[in-house]
């Protein structure tokens, strides 16, 4: 089946990979800002919390923004740890509590007074892209603030353990590839080494398409079908992932069967379902 998706991938980027379609993902706040150092800030924000229903990810993050304002590197810079934790301290989203949220900025604020990007955070290991030096980095700020909490741990992956890591491959897809999505500003990442970001939805879809023996949200699922893909695009094999994912964020391909929506879906002739 594989051999005959080419067409209909091809088809579904070119319906999808439009701006049109910014409102449905956290990237949206992230076309708010030109220069590299805020659309790489403002991405790297929008991907921690990335996670739930995307109209309550966008209202964190307009919460979030409107605190910061249109300069949230000085913002950070110029504000003290003390004074970030006030600014934030009525924004909570699930389990991150204000406290949490105080600390990613701190941590942010940290890192930026000392570098000038978070893209010397991540390196190449073995083929794939590891960021452990970030986790490294994040994990000796919580420890100097004693700020290890649920929500913490969870806002930046342990590469460790192997999980799909989907927001960060998602952060990653944003900041290395370009088109009328995602931003391109990185130039020592090359797309072909981006890894697809693995979620709930992705991984039926590509289930359904043959691009995994699996539905599972899993790391090994990421590499899986990002080599499937590859034979699509070498070069660039998660173009996909944004198109792919509309099918389910936009209720297309709804997780459970509905007749009407699979007899017309543009996929039908390649889908197992």
């Amino acid at each position: 089946m594989m051999d005959d998706l080419s067409p209909f991938l091809n088809s579904l980027y070119s319906r999808y990979n439009s701006e049109q379609f910014l409102d449905s993902d956290p990237v949206k706040w992230v076309h708010r800002f030109e220069t590299p150092i805020h659309i790489e800030l403002s991405a790297f924000l929008s991907s921690v919390f990335a996670f739930g229903r995307v109209d309550q990810i966008h209202l964190v993050l307009a919460k979030l923004f409107e605190v910061m304002g249109p300069d949230p590197l000085s913002f950070l810079i110029e504000k003290s740890e003390f004074e970030i934790n006030q600014s934030v301290s009525g924004i909570y989203y699930r389990f991150y509590t204000s406290q949490d949220i105080g600390s990613l900025l701190g941590f942010l604020k940290w890192h930026y007074t000392e570098s000038d990007s978070l893209e010397k955070l991540f390196l190449i290991e073995n083929g794939q892209i590891s960021g452990y030096p970030l986790f490294e980095k994040w994990s000796f700020y919580l420890l100097s603030r004693k700020a290890e909490t649920f929500g913490t741990k969870y806002m930046v992956p342990d590469p460790k353990k192997r999980s799909a890591s989907k927001r960060m491959m998602m952060f990653l897809r944003w900041m290395v590839r370009k088109d009328e999505i995602d931003l391109g500003i990185w130039k020592t990442i090359s797309p072909d080494q981006l890894l697809i970001p693995m979620d709930t939805h992705l991984s039926r879809i590509c289930f359904y398409l043959g691009l995994s023996n699996q539905s599972s949200a899993t790391f090994k699922n990421s590499v899986t079908v990002t080599q499937n893909l590859k034979q699509f695009a070498p070069d660039d094999p998660v173009k996909f992932d944004f198109a792919i994912s509309r099918l389910g964020i936009l209720n297309e391909c709804p997780k459970k069967r509905d007749y009407y929506k699979c007899q017309s879906c543009m996929l039908i002739t390649v889908c197992s379902r």
